[in-house]
C-alpha cells in the first residue's frame, strides 16, 4: 500500500485547484484571518520543512472539498 503523506497531499490539492503557493496561502487567509499564511509557510509544509498547524490542514482540505464540488 503507497501512503501518500500530508506534504504531497497539500500539493496535489493545491495543483488540483490549479493555485500557486501564494494564491493557496491567500484562499486560507480568507478562511482563517486570524493567523496569515504566505507562500513561504506552504513551501515548508510541501517540502515537509515544517509541521503543518493541524488548523491549516482542516482549512486546504475545506478549500479541497469545494472546489470538488464545484465541478
Amino acid at each position: 500500500m503507497i501512503k501518500i503523506t500530508i506534504p504531497e497531499q497539500i500539493k496535489n490539492i493545491r495543483q488540483r485547484l490549479g493555485l500557486t503557493q501564494k494564491e493557496l496561502a491567500d484562499k486560507v487567509n480568507k478562511i482563517k484571518p486570524i493567523t496569515q499564511l504566505n507562500r513561504q509557510t506552504i513551501a515548508d509544509y510541501e517540502g515537509n520543512r515544517r509541521r503543518i498547524v493541524a488548523e491549516d490542514w482542516v482549512k486546504i482540505q475545506s478549500l479541497d472539498k469545494a472546489g470538488a464540488e464545484k465541478t
